[in-house]
């Protein structure tokens, strides 16, 4: 048998829920990841530019990633390992970390990328950042 305060206390978390997925919160999570999806493509359009690329493969998914795999000097297969659990984490690891390099920014930026891809997209993108070549020509790295 329940209380008053038990039966009160699963009202209260209904209700909770109900106004987490209810029309203004669900508006609220379009517009964020709208913006999100609007720094990540144009970030990665000034990143081509930058790196002396066309902009208009941003916008097109999956070759803005076979781009971005060119840009950075890795092999075009890659693109298989983002289909793979697991090893997908390790490559978005290691493409964030290039990417990085490639324009002259450390670990710290790194993590950035890796973590919130498309503010940190948008800051390469948008900043002044500069494309330092390919990173196989930054430093040394084993194949």
């Amino acid at each position: 048998m329940q209380c008053y305060a038990q039966r009160k206390h699963k009202n209260m978390q209904s209700e909770i829920l109900h106004h987490i997925f209810s029309e203004q919160y669900t508006i609220i999570n379009i517009f964020i990841l709208g913006l999100m999806g609007f720094l990540y493509v144009f970030g990665l359009a000034k990143i081509f530019i930058k790196a002396h690329k066309p902009a208009w493969p941003a916008f097109i998914p999956l070759y803005n990633i076979l781009l971005l795999l060119n840009i950075l000097d890795r092999p075009q297969w890659w693109i298989l390992l983002a289909f793979v659990p697991f090893i997908n984490f390790i490559v978005g690891l290691v493409v964030a970390h290039d990417l990085a390099k490639a324009f002259g920014k450390g670990i710290g930026f790194s993590i950035g990328l890796a973590l919130v891809s498309p503010i940190f997209i948008a800051i390469l993108g948008f900043g002044d950042a500069v494309y330092q070549g390919r990173p196989s020509e930054n430093y040394t790295r084993s194949r």
